[in-house]
């Protein structure tokens, strides 16, 4: 199984002081110089697209605008047909990288994926609660109970509506005070320093550092208010 690196904040600053202006494979360079050999050029084109940042530099190599290729308005010839046919897709082959029904992935949003069917991939976490309890209403949401995405068991999980954890979220209410305690606080915590809701909604280990840092200026305040 192919080993997933999480992107780091330290990476993410990286991307965002020079992808848009200096380009990906600028910060490919920074990365491999810090130590992060493990990134690629396709992680990094990846990351900035996930992460909403544009190359705004010149871009070697690319068509210009009213370009026309050689070939614009040829037909492939029958003699050419001939030897390239046998490396083109066939009617129902199946690609390489094709997952059958059943299989597991771990993906950026930070959970568990299985696929039920084909072209079709669901969160583990909710297809386990279905199985047992019956589908999730539209109103409701299923979270973990003790804040830990990668504990997939049926105990951990908890169905609440969409409006009570609204509530948690911001009063810090429920079972996990770590994982419930301030989201929204922590969420413009990491805006106000630059990260974009798409960089949060599939990095969850940077909100969770931003948790643990209002959980710490919460206790400081509450500290002196006591003295």
């Amino acid at each position: 199984m192919k080993k997933i690196h999480p992107w780091t904040v330290e990476e993410w600053l990286v991307l965002l002081d020079h992808y848009e202006e200096k380009g990906p494979t600028f910060c490919l360079h920074v990365l491999h110089a810090k130590g992060f050999k493990h990134r690629t050029q396709g992680s990094v084109d990846n990351a900035g697209r996930y992460a909403g940042l544009r190359y705004k530099g010149p871009r070697l190599g690319c068509f210009k605008p009213g370009h026309n290729p050689n070939n614009k308005g040829r037909k492939m010839s029958p003699e050419f047909y001939e030897r390239a046919k046998r490396t083109m897709f066939k009617k129902g082959q199946t690609p390489e990288n094709h997952k059958e029904i059943g299989s597991e992935v771990f993906r950026s949003d930070g959970y568990w994926h299985i696929k039920v069917a084909e072209k079709r991939w669901q969160h583990k976490h909710r297809v386990i609660w279905q199985k047992q309890y019956g589908p999730i209403d539209k109103s409701q949401i299923l979270v973990f109970k003790n804040g830990n995405p990668h504990d997939i068991r049926i105990d951990n999980l908890e169905l609440i509506s969409r409006k009570e954890l609204v509530k948690r979220n911001r009063w810090g209410s429920g079972p996990s005070e770590y994982s419930l305690i301030s989201g929204r606080a922590a969420k413009l915590r990491l805006k106000k320093r630059g990260f974009s809701q798409k960089i949060i909604r599939n990095n969850p280990e940077l909100l969770e550092l931003a948790k643990a840092e209002t959980l710490v200026k919460n206790a400081q305040r509450h500290a002196k208010s006591k003295s």
